[in-house]
């Protein structure tokens, strides 16, 4: 029913679209560009004597850190300082700006990593923006989950696309399409992992205007932690439970 739904709903505002187009465009001329972060992708953290946590983090330009200096900062390591509180964690970022699902999926096939424990992926908006299809989507979404199983994982997790009507850089109507879209991945993504055994972790938290960085685009320092805040403490029951 909902589906039928956001069918209907996208129908019409599709003519919202001539609008948006040349918004985005101008924004891709015209936007400032941001250099991922810079520090290692891999570290081990904690000092407990008891058991150790493998945790592989993939995802896209917020898991990379654009927009933040220090990759420690960013929300991906955050997410693996505050889970070290907890117990010794073994920690590896797969990310990169501007990826799309399909993208992060070939390169994950061609990358050694460790065996995971817990991963968790943080993807949506450049599918968002590029407009991939609801059907690839889902499609790569299980294709990752399934690669992630064959190499051992015990839990997988999966960010919520973050509400981009939010995001200051971008303009009305097209801050209302691709909020729009982000609903609808964040919809299909949430079937998805119902139905193949991954966990969905819906975005907590609120990023005001001063938690944005420089580019109204990505979250700074603060955004970055508070969306970790958010992330850890819906995994923390999970692997606990083990």
């Amino acid at each position: 029913m909902k589906t039928l739904l956001l069918n209907i709903i996208h129908f019409v505002i599709s003519p919202l679209y001539f609008i948006a187009l040349p918004q985005g465009l101008w924004l891709k001329r015209s936007a400032v560009r941001m250099p991922e972060a810079q520090g290692p992708r891999s570290m081990s953290l904690g000092n407990k004597q008891d058991s150790k946590l493998n945790l592989l983090y993939l995802g896209e330009s917020p898991a990379a850190g654009v927009g933040i200096e220090e990759i420690k900062h960013a929300v991906s390591a955050q997410v693996a300082y505050k889970l070290a509180q907890k117990q010794n964690v073994e920690w590896q970022l797969l990310a990169q700006n501007g990826i799309k699902i399909k993208e992060l999926f070939i390169k994950l096939q061609q990358t050694n990593t460790l065996q995971p424990d817990v991963c968790i992926i943080t993807m949506g908006v450049n599918d968002c923006t590029n407009l991939t299809s609801n059907k690839q989507w889902q499609t790569h979404l299980i294709n990752l989950i399934a690669e992630l199983n064959n190499r051992g994982c015990q839990h997988i997790f999966f960010t919520a696309v973050p509400p981009m009507q939010k995001f200051p850089l971008l303009p009305a109507p097209l801050s209302w399409l691709m909020g729009y879209r982000a609903h609808v991945l964040n919809h299909l993504l949430e079937q998805v992992c119902q139905q193949h055994g991954a966990q969905y972790l819906a975005f907590s938290a609120v990023l005001l205007p001063g938690m944005m960085s420089a580019d109204g685009y990505h979250p700074n320092k603060k955004g970055a932690d508070l969306w970790a805040q958010s992330i850890s403490q819906q995994v923390i029951p999970f692997i606990q439970a083990d």
